[in-house]
């Protein structure tokens, strides 16, 4: 990680959050699996032995470059990085993605939430099986998580004493 990057500083609690989103996330060796809000590859590096191919988009350049050591550094060769805005790249990576298999993403965006393009453009990706939100912020997670269910998504948990969610 660098200064100009997010990294959760409290390793402590990583465990306390891996161990929910890999039951909530539901993967397998056929799971295509997005990290849609990827930062340096905390996510996606950890899940990628766990599925077919991932997809991990990140818009700061310079966490960019730390994914792509991480990637090398891991020899990840399922997971493709992509530079970019969620709302912007979604599409491409669905594509990529085709029909070959079940769809698990998860959104840990900034703590402003997520933007409006962002929002619609995962509202209407109802190829997700599940969609798995975590956020610092309730008040945005709460914001975002009305539009999904107004969109007709159902919460199906969220984890107690944290903000995870998953929707499908």
């Amino acid at each position: 990680y660098s200064l100009d990057t997010f990294f959760q500083a409290n390793l402590s609690i990583l465990p306390a959050v891996m161990n929910p989103l890999r039951s909530l996330l539901k993967l397998s060796p056929e799971t295509h699996f997005f990290d849609l809000y990827a930062g340096v590859g905390l996510f996606w590096v950890v899940f990628a032995g766990e599925v077919k191919a991932g997809w991990a988009v990140e818009e700061s350049g310079s966490a960019g470059r730390l994914a792509e050591f991480n990637h090398r550094h891991h020899g990840l060769s399922n997971v493709s990085l992509l530079e970019g805005k969620t709302e912007d790249l979604l599409e491409k990576m669905l594509k990529e993605a085709g029909d070959g298999g079940p769809q698990a993403a998860l959104a840990d965006p900034p703590r402003q939430g997520l933007s409006p393009l962002a929002l619609e453009a995962l509202v209407q990706a109802k190829s997700f099986k599940p969609l798995v939100y975590i956020s610092c912020n309730p008040a945005a997670l709460m914001r975002d998580l009305a539009s999904f269910l107004v969109a007709g998504w159902s919460k199906l948990t969220a984890t107690p004493g944290s903000s995870v969610s998953r929707f499908s």
